[in-house]
């Protein structure tokens, strides 16, 4: 169709971890505060983080995508993303 335009919608939500490790497209990164600045490409696999407070981890199904680690901020666009 010419006169259509496909949408999708992300939402802007912040989480408070104390550490991430994430599916990176050579292997798995794992990430503290005070990570240096990364930029870098998410391959298939399970993003996993221990939320500020919490004793055990949680996960999230991602299915590639970006990465950026900039002050102690871990932004995450994925292509696709299951809670687990």
């Amino acid at each position: 169709m010419a006169n259509a335009l496909k949408m999708k919608i992300a939402t802007l939500e912040s989480l408070l971890v104390t550490s991430a490790e994430c599916p990176c497209t050579n292997g798995y990164i794992g990430i503290l505060p005070g990570h240096a600045p990364l930029v870098g490409a998410l391959g298939a696999g399970t993003l996993s983080y221990i939320p500020v407070g919490a004793s055990s981890q949680k996960t999230v199904k991602l299915s590639g995508g970006f990465i950026q680690v900039l002050d102690n901020s871990i932004r995450v666009l994925a292509d696709s993303a299951e809670l687990s």
